[in-house]
């Protein structure tokens, strides 16, 4: 039995979980008697896991275990440890991480307990360093290193385990500490980033209490130190500040009096008006401008900016103070004798009295909802502070109270025999008139009222308009409600494409670039497109539940025209992307193969009266003054990229039959195949393999690996801002080019947020790659494969294929978990295993470490050297042999 050190800490209370204790399988015939680290004792009988010390602030030093026959005392908990006592019993010690990351080791049953069992546990003292430093937000990986603070202390402090770590930063001039970053463990394990605000966090145990002076100095202070430190204060720019000031006129409070608000921050503020009162108007000066926002309004516009208000039924009022770049003073002024009733509509129903209405205490007030054709209310809720909510289902013009399920009107006859229903709504009427408009009628009213409603549409309009360019069948399509719906559009000549769709449905809208077929999900529907080879678009819709609009508009050729001519040899093919007639602004990719058993010879590119011809494997050309980059994956096989097809461009491939050879060490790179790198450093030498991988570097790396587009192919799509959140990111120009081209159609919808920087999980990176690797996963079995993957989840089929094609396995016990991330080494060794790529080890002992936190010993070091160097290699039996690319 292998024995090691472990830390322990003194235990004052007995920690016992019990798992299953009325199970008649682990019914006590024995007992465990345990010594803990700090001599304390007890005894158990009717319990199977057992936490014997807390590891932190000490370790273990040594578990002595003993049955009265055997005596085993260990040292090594880094595996876990099974062993059965002269009795039968069988048990385990382990160490159990626990979700907030604290560590114990447990001493848990296995089977029923037969013996007496007496265990001793030691600890010993531990020491930990806590590291402090400071840089720029956003630069080294947040990691610091650019000392735009000073500090208390030094840049490392030893600390005894369970002692206070405490350090000071002060910005220097002209900064201001906007993030701190807390890891624990290393400088790459686990941490969070969190605002330079007073308050705790934890981080895989370890608290963190964090205040900020008004002198713009941050103090961090660790109670208990459980592991090693690492806090790394951030920085930016000194911000500029400026007034808010607030007052009232004596009947109502406000949450804010004065406050000195960074230049570009917002802020709510909330009056609360005296019994009785309502607060009805917000005189604001915003710089020397100045505005009113009234007890009917919403918001209001001062110096440029919009003021939004919410107010609530108890007379809560809370304003929303935009980004500030000026001094900014608000009053408050509340009157006794008002109240209002804000009323709310649905789709489709109309009502002039739509939003908030005055109305004195004491007086009348009606309104009235007009339903559009085949749409009908389907119930109306009235609420007020005294009252709380009283919501009425209609059904055929009969009105029931829900919470009573009683008529409240029934054609005409009141449910308690009365004209009005006597409440403390100060008699309410509600109904329909002759025309189908429901009625509202409030006869004495004493607070504010709030009137909502449901109502529901039996068909919906789908209503079409496209340009000139462009013929459809309708322009206006009435569906069923939940209803599929589909429709069709023709180019109306020969060097006319229909090429963007704008679909707006309900309140959320889409933009389609049809160059590429593929699906967007908008509200609650998938919508599907499709361009047949005659140019006519299918466009689908799963459900209709809402009014659409869609707008057509197509593109027409130039006068000098854009046109691929393909001229491939009998052993060579050419294809390129998207089809003819290109467009002043169409990218495309062309590829050219040759066959089994040849090599490419010549590949040549005429515009005009201008031949360029390109042998293998020259990396690039020049046509027309400008510079074209040729990606060589064999010489067999390659592709350039052309951002705009230049002309009528005419390509012409020719072959030469291979010589039989099996080179084991090439002189040339020629005839072997080419790997890119696909996966770079976070830079200062690092690699970061535990990070979680993002949606960015998942699109970058496989837009390098599969789609063998290089960082410099994709450039000129940097500015293209195909999503809302990606302009200016370091990867816009690969993922704008992705999702130009309808890769990134299964994560994101053009238009939306494409959140670059958060994690993929491992459903989301299956089905880019099949996406990118160009896999048709239409006919794959959704039976469920993994017990936590129904055969309904959306990436059902992406997984099963990756599953069948030996991409991938489940992570045990018949689980695949599709919302966990992967990390940075992780999917080096999926993607390596995908490509069937592996390291040559001569290279790998030659090269030495690349990064220093992946030293040789790393489970994932030779998959990230695989993924981190472009070489050219040869494979045979399963290992490659190197050429530096």
């Amino acid at each position: 039995m292998s024995k090691i050190k472990m830390r322990a800490m003194s235990l004052l209370v007995v920690m016992v979980m019990v798992f299953g204790m009325c199970t008649p399988a682990f019914a006590a015939n024995g007992k465990v008697n345990v010594t803990f680290a700090d001599n304390s004792t007890t005894t158990l009988v009717n319990t199977n896991d057992i936490v014997l010390h807390e590891i932190g602030a000490t370790d273990v030093d040594s578990v002595t275990v003993s049955d009265g026959t055997n005596t085993d005392t260990y040292t090594d908990f880094s595996k876990t440890i099974s062993q059965t006592l002269a009795g039968g019993t069988r048990y385990q010690l382990l160490v159990v991480t626990a979700k907030d990351g604290t560590r114990a080791l447990h001493f848990k049953l296995q089977n029923t307990l037969n013996d007496t069992i007496n265990i001793a546990v030691k600890s010993k003292d531990v020491v930990y360093t806590a590291h402090a430093n400071s840089g720029a937000y956003g630069q080294n990986n947040n990691c610091g290193g650019l000392g735009t603070c000073t500090m208390t202390g030094s840049a490392e402090t030893t600390i005894p385990g369970g002692g206070v770590y405490e350090v000071t930063f002060t910005p220097n001039n002209g900064q201001e500490i906007s993030k701190l970053n807390l890891r624990v463990g290393a400088a790459d394990g686990t941490g969070k980033i969190v605002d330079a605000v007073s308050g705790t966090t934890t981080v895989e145990g370890q608290t963190f209490a964090v205040h900020a002076n008004a002198d713009g100095t941050i103090n961090v202070r660790a109670g208990k130190v459980v592991n090693n430190l690492y806090i790394t204060a951030l920085t930016r720019d000194e911000s500029k500040y400026f007034d808010l000031d607030v007052s009232t006129d004596g009947h109502s409070s406000a949450d804010v009096t004065h406050e000195s608000i960074r230049e570009g921050s917002t802020k709510t503020v909330t009056f609360t008006p005296s019994k009785g009162y309502t607060v009805t108007e917000l005189n604001i000066t915003d710089g020397s401008s100045t505005g009113t926002l009234v007890l009917n309004a919403n918001s209001v516009r001062v110096n440029g900016k919009t003021y939004s208000v919410t107010r609530k039924l108890d007379g809560t009022t809370i304003l929303t103070v935009p980004a500030m770049n000026a001094n900014v003073s608000v009053k408050a002024v509340a009157a006794s004798d008002v109240h209002f009733v804000q009323v709310e509509t649905a789709a489709h129903v109309g009502c002039v009295r739509y939003g908030m209405n005055y109305v004195k205490d004491g007086s009348s007030f009606e309104f009235y909802y007009t339903p559009e054709k085949e749409t009908y209310i389907q119930s109306i809720t009235l609420e007020s502070e005294s009252l709380g909510r009283r919501t009425f289902l209609v059904n055929d013009n009969n009105i029931v109270w829900a919470e009573t399920g009683e008529w409240y009107y029934n054609n005409g006859n009141w449910f308690n025999g009365t004209y009005w229903e006597q409440n403390p709504w100060n008699n309410t009427r509600i109904y329909f008139d002759s025309f189908g408009q429901l009625h509202v009628y409030f006869a004495h009213l004493a607070e504010s009222v709030k009137v909502s409603i449901t109502a529901r549409t039996t068909s919906h309009t789908v209503t079409v308009r496209n340009d000139a360019g462009i013929r459809v069948d309708n322009t206006a399509y009435t569906v069923a409600d939940g209803n599929a719906f589909t429709m069709k559009f023709y180019p109306t000549a020969a060097n006319t494409k229909v090429r963007y769709l704008t679909i707006n449905y309900g309140s959320a809208s889409a933009n389609v670039d049809l160059n590429r077929n593929g699906s967007v999900r908008i509200g609650n529907a998938l919508w599907s497109y499709n361009t047949a080879t005659d140019g006519t678009v299918t466009l689908n819709a799963s459900t209709i539940t809402d009014s659409a609009t869609i707008t057509a508009s197509s593109t027409g050729i130039q006068s000098n025209g854009r046109w691929i001519t393909t001229s491939p040899d009998a052993h060579s093919t050419i294809t390129h992307t998207n089809e003819n007639p290109y467009f002043w602004n169409d990218a495309v990719t062309v590829r050219i193969t040759a066959a089994n058993g040849y090599s490419l010879s010549n590949i040549s590119f005429q515009l005009g009266t201008q031949v360029v011809n390109v042998k293998p494997v020259e990396s690039s050309f020049v046509l027309n003054g400008k510079t074209y980059s040729v990606n060589w994956a064999s010489t067999d096989d390659c592709s350039v990229y052309f951002p705009v097809v230049p002309g009528y461009l005419t390509i012409t491939s020719t072959t030469i039959a291979d010589k039989p050879t099996t080179p084991t060490n090439p002189s040339t790179p020629s005839s072997d195949y080419y790997h890119p790198a696909y996966m770079v450093g976070v830079g200062n030498g690092m690699f970061a393999p535990n990070d979680a991988l993002t949606r960015a570097e998942a699109v970058t790396l496989l837009n390098r690996a599969i789609l063998r587009m290089g960082d410099n192919m994709t450039d000129s799509y940097k500015t293209m801002g195909y999503f809302a959140d990606i302009n200016g990111h370091w990867s816009a120009g690969a993922v704008n080019y992705s999702g130009s081209m309808g890769y990134l159609s299964v994560l994101a919808a053009p238009g939306a947020a494409f959140r670059p920087n958060a994690p993929i999980p491992r459903a989301e990176y299956l089905a880019l790659l099949c996406v990118c690797s160009g896999v048709d996963v239409s006919a794959t079995d959704t039976a469920s494969l993994y017990t936590d993957l129904p055969a309904a989840h959306w990436a059902a089929k992406y997984i099963n294929y990756a599953t069948a094609q030996g991409w991938v396995n489940g992570t045990g016990n018949n689980q695949f978990q599709p919302d966990r991330s992967v990390t940075r080494a992780e999917i080096c060794r999926m993607t390596n295993h995908i490509l069937g790529r592996t390291a040559d080890p001569s290279a790998v002992a030659a090269e030495g470490p690349t990064f220093n936190d992946v030293p040789v010993t790393h489970w994932a070091y030779n998959d990230i050297f695989e993924a981190s160097h472009a070489h050219y290699a040869q494979t045979a039996n399963g290992y490659e042999t190197w050429k530096v690319a």
